[in-house]
């Protein structure tokens, strides 16, 4: 389990592991702008699934971040229970929406 601050940062470790099993992704991370980071992600490293994980739970959000090529997505509000079937479900090869 690796941690980034920044949207730079990440993409930096990203570089370094190429062999990363999952990235969760904050939709308002430092350095990215609204879908950037997973846009960024997924355009130069389309072997890693992403989640994204935010405190904006409308349908938009998660329909745009399904578009933009998010594995899935984690509420802020959801419960440790739920967190773990999601990241399980995306870590099984499938999507967690």
């Amino acid at each position: 389990v690796m941690e980034t601050a920044d949207l730079d940062s990440a993409l930096a470790l990203t570089q370094e592991h190429d062999d990363l099993d999952l990235i969760l992704l904050d939709l308002n991370m430092p350095g990215a702008y609204g879908f950037s980071g997973l846009v960024l992600l997924r355009g130069q490293y389309p072997q890693i699934p992403v989640v994204m994980v935010s405190a904006q739970e409308e349908a938009d959000v998660v329909v745009r971040s399904r578009e933009f090529g998010a594995s899935g997505f984690i509420p802020k509000s959801s419960s440790m229970g739920q967190i773990q079937a999601a990241v399980r479900a995306v870590l099984d090869g499938d999507v967690s929406w």
